[in-house]
């Protein structure tokens, strides 16, 4: 296993720099948006975590594993307890 079990966040900046750029600039027309950055929740300032706490987030290079998923998961729950509910018609 590799050590630290992690991609230099530098690495990561340069793979998903692109389309994280056009996500948020088509986002600058719709302010009322709320971006999820799940990154935010993997990565710190120098490595994006493929292993935490003896646990794979990934099974792959660009898929969650359950504990992966559960950790985005928690994150996203509690971004979403202050949003607002709207219902569609």
């Amino acid at each position: 296993m590799r050590t630290p079990c992690a991609m230099p966040r530098t690495q990561f900046d340069a793979w998903y720099g692109e389309y994280r750029r056009l996500v948020l600039d088509v986002l600058r027309d719709y302010p009322e948006v709320v971006v999820f950055d799940a990154a935010a929740v993997l990565c710190d300032r120098d490595w994006c975590w493929a292993e935490r706490d003896g646990k794979m987030l990934y099974r792959d290079r660009a898929h969650l594993s359950t504990e992966g998923a559960r950790i985005v998961g928690e994150a996203l729950i509690e971004l979403m307890k202050g949003a607002p509910s709207r219902m569609l018609r």
